[in-house]
């Protein structure tokens, strides 16, 4: 009975501890497209002068506790009138998942080259 306390224990130790993560990065999108962007053309201080908005909800093992997602809000969020970018974010760490939608606009250059 000790054993299968203890091993219940260190399975829900190792469970917790499981985190996997998302970054702009690897998600970084034209807006109204799924096609990304090649970072090797982005101009990162006019991405950095471009308003940035973010909208996030967080959930307990797959149940949505708050938040929004959606492009709107986070553009909203940001006071942005034409969404030029997106990206996502997200982090795991057992239970809860919170996952992110960036998005950057109003950019008077374009933050990426041609």
């Amino acid at each position: 009975m000790l054993f299968d306390k203890t091993f219940l224990l260190l399975l829900l130790l190792l469970l917790t501890a499981c985190v996997s993560t998302q970054n702009v990065s690897d998600t970084l999108s034209y807006s109204g497209t799924k096609k990304k962007v090649d970072l090797s053309k982005v101009d990162f201080k006019a991405l950095k002068a471009a308003k940035k908005g973010e909208s996030c909800m967080t959930s307990f093992i797959g149940i949505p506790l708050y938040g929004n997602t959606a492009v709107e809000k986070a553009a909203e969020n940001g006071d942005i009138g034409n969404v030029q970018l997106r990206a996502e974010t997200a982090r795991w760490v057992f239970p809860i998942f919170t996952q992110c939608t960036i998005v950057y606009g109003d950019a008077t250059v374009m933050p990426i080259r041609d």
